[in-house]
């Protein structure tokens, strides 16, 4: 901060005779009594107090200006305004030694309770940038003619130019010490404070100059392509105009800026964000025929626009060069389940298989065959429920499927009705329960045949509807199920692959009751029962089941 020290006549103490130590007057002379004090005397905290009044009641009052025959009061409290103690303990005691020394000093002992100062030379500073600050916004108050800049007005794309204009503002400079020592001052008047004429900061070239450089920023298209050359982001010239900015600015020097928006270049560039984009590919799995087994298919990195970098490579190539230039990307976006999660979850191997046989060349194989390719490549990941239904949706005529002998009313038979479609895709759901029966998965949901037919193995079956009955399971290992189908003219096999943590099952059965052993990698062993009863056999119906069968026909699975 400046500070200006207003001149004052001050006397030494020296050259009046007297010993002057800061703090004290007189401090080698004797007092005239015991009781009495010299009135010369003052101490460091009185004279601080002096110079605290003399600065209060500077600050007090406003100090009123004439601009241009306008009146206009200034708020002197806000100058920061500092009375030299030193120099004014020097006056103080100059003054003591003239012939009104003892009222003066009288005076002055006297303020705290008279609040009367006497109008003395006072060596004090204040903030004079603050005090300019206040010239020029007074000139700006009362002046209605004052210079104009110069500056440039964009609206929709469309540059008009606005040139400066001269005009009249204070005189700072001339008005200054005018002004200051009247703030100094216990005695004030009305300044006039001097008026000029006066140039804009930003000139009619400015303005010039300005222009050219809108012209330049949107004098063309400006195009980036991809790295193959394959796509492109046209930022026209329209684009460019509807982005063209412009301001005023005084740092480092007076002038006009020129720009283009950064968030509508942005906004404009987003438009094509989605052509650019490449997601990022989760891995998955696949079946290896040459490795006979799961193996995991890796993730693929994903690709997108990087807006920020692409707004600006475009306002680089606004400013001067060539108005071209590659998109650019943010490459190497991970995918949320990556190469190294998926083989996280192995090792993988064929955890359990299942062949049913079948004679060829029916229409119920063909059947056999349509669902076996719409299951084959399933994936179940862990916690995942698998629902054959869900898979392979209806069987229909339109999808290939023939009509075949099916349960109806008890009794297999064929061909006139619409559950017909699809039949003997009760094997494959029987194959496919099996592989998980034996896989040790969790069983969701099946239901064995109404009937007992000697192709399968007894209770431990699942026949098949749409919509129900359904065979579903869950897989409650933490390794992915991939189920593989595949047949002969006579046989249909069902394996699935993955890692169940070691489990093996084994089965057993016992009258209508079939039990599933399943023995743990540290020893325990855990078993679980389905209970099925079939009706009587029906006699054109060519089954001999190996054990003489009750003959309810409630189910009961547990």
């Amino acid at each position: 901060m400046r500070k200006y020290a207003i001149a004052a006549t001050v006397i030494p103490a020296m050259l009046i005779g007297a010993t002057y130590a800061y703090g004290g007057f007189g401090a080698g002379a004797s007092a005239s009594s015991d009781t009495a004090r010299d009135p010369h005397e003052f101490t460091r905290p009185e004279i601080a107090s002096i110079a605290s009044a003399y600065e209060s009641a500077f600050s007090a009052e406003p100090v009123v200006i004439e601009v241009n025959g306008a009146t206009i009061e200034l708020d002197p409290s806000s100058l920061a305004i500092d009375v030299d103690e030193p120099s004014l303990a020097a006056e103080i005691a100059a003054l003591a030694a003239s012939p009104d020394g003892a009222s003066i000093t009288e005076q002055l002992a006297a303020i705290d309770t008279t609040g009367d100062l006497p109008d003395i030379p006072v060596d004090a500073t204040l903030d004079e940038t603050a005090l300019a600050s206040m010239l020029s916004r007074a000139s700006n108050d009362a002046i209605d003619n004052p210079p104009v800049n110069g500056a440039l007005r964009i609206a929709n794309g469309t540059v008009t130019p606005l040139y400066p204009k001269e005009g009249l503002r204070v005189d700072v400079e001339a008005a200054l010490p005018l002004v200051r020592d009247t703030v100094l001052s216990l005695h004030r008047s009305p300044v006039e404070v001097p008026v000029v004429t006066a140039a804009p900061s930003i000139t009619r070239a400015d303005v010039e100059a300005a222009i050219a450089t809108a012209d330049r920023l949107t004098q063309s298209d400006i195009v980036l392509k991809d790295s193959n050359g394959d796509g492109e982001i046209v930022f026209t010239r329209d684009d460019l105009r509807k982005a063209l900015r412009s301001r005023n600015v005084d740092d480092p020097v007076p002038g006009i800026e020129v720009y283009l928006d950064r968030s509508t270049i942005s906004r404009i560039a987003r438009t094509y964000a989605d052509d650019f984009d490449t997601p990022p590919k989760n891995a998955t799995f696949s079946f290896s025929r040459t490795a006979n087994n799961l193996v995991v298919v890796p993730s693929v990195p994903g690709q997108s626009l990087d807006v920020a970098r692409a707004v600006d490579l475009v306002l680089a190539k606004a400013a001067g060069g060539l108005r071209s230039g590659i998109i650019p990307t943010i490459d190497g976006v991970e995918a949320d389940f990556t190469t190294k999660d998926a083989q996280a979850l192995g090792p993988f191997s064929k955890v359990s298989s299942f062949t049913t046989k079948h004679p060829c060349c029916k229409n119920r194989v063909t059947n056999i065959h349509l669902i076996a390719d719409a299951t084959n490549g399933a994936l179940v990941m862990p916690g995942q429920t698998f629902s054959l239904n869900a898979r392979v949706g209806r069987r229909t005529e339109a999808k290939g499927y023939k009509r075949a002998g099916a349960i109806i009313g008890g009794k297999v038979v064929c061909c006139d009705s619409p559950i017909n479609v699809g039949g003997g895709t009760s094997q494959f759901a029987t194959t496919l329960w099996n592989a998980i029966f034996f896989g040790c998965y969790q069983d969701v949901f099946h239901q064995p045949h109404s009937i007992y037919f000697s192709r399968y193995p007894y209770v431990r079956e699942a026949t098949l509807g749409y919509p129900s009955p359904d065979v579903k399971f869950r897989n409650d290992s933490s390794a992915p199920v991939y189920i593989r189908a595949t047949y002969t003219g006579t046989s249909i096999t069902v394996s699935l692959y993955g890692n169940n943590g070691g489990r093996k099952c084994t089965s057993s059965t016992s009258g209508n009751t079939v039990t599933r052993t399943m023995q743990w990698p540290n020893g325990k062993v855990t078993r679980q029962h389905w209970t099925w009863h079939y009706r009587d056999p029906v006699k054109d119906e060519p089954t001999t089941p190996p054990h003489a069968a009750p003959t309810t026909t409630k189910a009961k699975t547990t």
